[in-house]
């Protein structure tokens, strides 16, 4: 009997449908940064290609760890060519802002297209080299905050189901 409940409870789960939602990234997710070193991170958007999604607004909000400091956000490669809010750095609130979006909306990368062409921010953050009181930790987490949101290009604003992806990296001495 609990052979048969536990194969009824496999199908079951095989048939759900599956979770869809668009992805918001830093790239790279990991990697080591020596203290007094600076990494160049991108923010990036990958649109649910199997639910048909193109995205057309994302507002942001990025947040990092106090061992971390960012010293500049460039939109100079961003698929987005409107900005509500240009990006802001609050190193007060550890967090960067920013909304925008694309006429048209966003529907993923061109197949073919050897580039990867969702960029829609890089952030350069640089590790203190000699730090005094802060954090001790030799972890850095960048991330969005809940209140992130990507909106759908479908004409009524529909908010999109969202996946956001941080990055974590080890700090060295």
């Amino acid at each position: 009997m609990l052979k048969i409940l536990g194969l009824i409870a496999f199908v079951f789960l095989l048939s759900a449908p599956s979770s869809q939602a668009a992805t918001l990234y830093i790239d790279p997710g990991v990697g080591t940064l020596f203290r007094g070193d600076a990494i160049t991170t991108s923010v990036r958007i990958m649109p649910d290609k199997e639910a048909g999604e193109c995205i057309n607004t994302i507002d942001a909000v990025v947040t990092y760890t106090d061992n971390i400091q960012p010293v500049d956000v460039s939109v100079g490669k961003s698929i987005f060519n409107v900005w509500v809010e240009p990006p802001v750095i609050n190193k007060e609130d550890h967090t960067i802002t920013f909304a925008g979006g694309i006429p048209n909306g966003y529907c993923g990368r061109v197949e073919g297209d050897p580039r990867l062409t969702n960029i829609i921010a890089e952030i350069v953050f640089r590790s203190p080299g000699m730090q005094v009181g802060g954090s001790d930790d030799n972890e850095v987490h960048i991330d969005f905050a809940p209140e992130t949101r990507v909106l759908l290009n479908d004409g009524q604003g529909t908010e999109a189901q969202l996946a956001a992806l941080g990055g974590t990296f080890t700090l060295e001495k």
